[in-house]
């Protein structure tokens, strides 16, 4: 040990008890709250960075884009109608069910 970094005082007593000037390094508490703390951080903001409903949102949006462009594309290239719907599981290309200009729009395409 150093005898400038430690301090020696006589109590009344004539007890002598050392006191360190400067703190050397952490204890294990504070290394535990900061890795406690770093923890509870770390949950918060990960699933903002890992969130896949947007993606999945862009990904349904070009996939109903796609589906949409082919769906005139048919229209186009047959002369039938041809319906397209969006349900709360997916979307659905549909052509009418026996006549390009009658019926339901019942046969998926």
């Amino acid at each position: 040990m150093r005898s400038d970094a430690l301090n020696i005082r006589t109590r009344p007593p004539g007890r002598v008890s050392c006191v360190w000037r400067a703190q050397l390094g952490y204890t294990i508490v504070e290394l535990v709250v900061v890795m406690v703390l770093l923890g509870i951080l770390a949950a918060s903001a990960m699933p903002r960075f890992f969130a896949a409903s947007r993606f999945e949102e862009m990904g349904f949006a070009d996939s109903s884009a796609g589906a949409l462009r082919f769906a005139q594309k048919l229209a186009l290239s047959s002369g039938c109608d041809t319906g397209f719907s969006i349900g709360p599981t997916g979307y659905a290309l549909l052509l009418r069910a026996t006549r390009c200009d009658a019926g339901d729009f019942t046969r998926a395409v």
